[in-house]
């Protein structure tokens, strides 16, 4: 399910319309009460007033063939290295971040990284490895290294068979215009106005809930 957010400021009771270049990709779409579904029924123009501050205008669903991330996270050891699928993809990926909450069973972990930097929240075993952008001509593949230090009497990870004790990776990042459902902006009309404000469209992929498990 793809969001499309829309923040702006229009003083005025103004319209906007947008047109997409191909609306035959949206499937089992949602839309924001000001949006008017009769006209984009009819004509598969999105009419509506838009209320004040920042809103979601739609969802929608997209069917993609192949969809490749810039970057996976690789775990080993319970430690990740991030490794891009294609450099020009990688370097354009931002915010980048990986969240990995361990079991109750570790008391502290004691990382280190080559890109960015990490800390170990001890009261909700959180291990949050902040890495930014990647820049492809320094560091490719960032990694976390580090030591996990067990609770007193505590069993091993590896040899334990529960799910629970086999922490969780969550791959976070942003990629500035860009879109996955490949779904572009044709026109953007705006009527009823009393001047003539900025009209722009920027895109934004973002990484959603990017789950891997170790």
């Amino acid at each position: 399910m793809v969001p499309c957010e829309v923040n702006g400021a229009i003083q005025g009771n103004c319209r906007l319309s947008i047109v997409f270049t191909d609306p035959s990709v949206i499937d089992d779409c949602s839309f924001h009460p000001c949006v008017r579904y009769t006209r984009y029924d009819r004509e598969r123009v999105i009419l509506f007033v838009p209320p004040d501050g920042q809103f979601e205008l739609m969802h929608y669903r997209v069917e993609v063939q192949q969809l490749m991330p810039p970057i996976y996270c690789q775990p080993s050891h319970h430690m990740p290295t991030l490794v891009a699928n294609s450099v020009k993809k990688a370097s354009n990926a931002e915010e980048i971040t990986v969240e990995m909450t361990f079991p109750t069973s570790i008391r502290t972990v004691d990382a280190n990284t080559d890109a960015g930097k990490c800390l170990f929240d001890d009261s909700t075993k959180t291990l949050k490895w902040t890495v930014g952008k990647i820049n492809p001509k320094k560091i490719l593949t960032p990694t976390l290294k580090g030591h996990i230090v067990l609770q007193q009497g505590a069993a091993i990870p590896e040899s334990s068979n529960s799910m629970d004790e086999k922490p969780i990776v969550l791959l976070g990042f942003k990629v500035p215009m860009t879109t996955v459902s490949g779904l572009t902006v044709e026109t953007l009309v705006l009527s009823n106005e009393r001047y003539k404000p900025y009209k722009g469209v920027r895109t934004l992929s973002k990484a959603g809930r990017f789950q891997i498990r170790t």
